[in-house]
């Protein structure tokens, strides 16, 4: 149930140590999340991957995140295909995008690229400990021609 819709602004008021703050947000700029998955965070690497995730729901990538089903308009158009799916993520620690594109995205290959710890851990994952400007080098040195079926950052 969210109670901003049909709402165009949406009020924020907070209260903390006899301050009190308010903001004034465009409804198509505010996220209204659903408490009731606020379990899931528990399963998190860290929260950055629900950012992630909600690109790809508002994009209409996935539709499913329990299941990795793909958006069948986007299969369909040929933007996603049955072939396995490889992911390259800079700026990859501690991990949540990783882990988004490998378990929910149903990528087999991830390439985390991260001088920091990547906390998450699969059989498709491969971290290169460097920075990205390095392991573009890293990678193309592998493979001239190296491919990815997305590219994320949050470098």
């Amino acid at each position: 149930l969210d109670p901003t819709v049909g709402a165009d602004w949406v009020l924020s008021v907070v209260f903390a140590d006899g301050c009190l703050m308010a903001s004034v947000h465009a409804r198509a700029d505010v996220f209204i999340g659903d408490l009731r998955l606020l379990h899931r965070c528990r399963d998190a690497v860290c929260r950055a991957q629900f950012k992630l995730e909600e690109v790809f729901r508002r994009a209409h990538w996935v539709t499913s995140t329990s299941d990795r089903a793909l958006d069948t308009g986007a299969h369909s158009e040929g933007l996603i295909s049955a072939k396995s799916l490889a992911a390259l993520d800079i700026g990859a620690s501690p991990g949540g995008w990783s882990k988004f594109m490998s378990e929910t995205v149903g990528c087999s290959t991830v390439v985390a690229v991260d001088p920091g710890v990547v906390l998450y851990k699969a059989a498709g994952l491969k971290h290169l400990e460097m920075v990205g400007q390095k392991a573009i080098a890293t990678l193309l040195q592998q493979d001239p021609t190296p491919t990815f079926d997305y590219y994320v950052s949050d470098a």
